[in-house]
């Protein structure tokens, strides 16, 4: 299946260079864990493109 690219990517780049963490929310099956693997953004994922969950101290 071929990616839509979407406007909220360059949002999503701009208030990561601003904040220490953004939070990307939505339904199910809508593209919101594609939306960040396919952003430059160093989350890291998996080799199925998994979010990896980061440890919270």
């Amino acid at each position: 299946m071929e990616y839509i690219k979407r406007k909220l990517e360059r949002k999503i780049l701009s208030m990561n260079s601003v904040f220490k963490a953004v939070l990307v929310t939505g339904a199910r099956q809508v593209g919101t864990a594609d939306i960040i693997c396919m952003t430059d953004t160093p989350f890291p994922i998996d080799e199925n493109n998994n979010l990896i969950p980061s440890n919270i101290i």
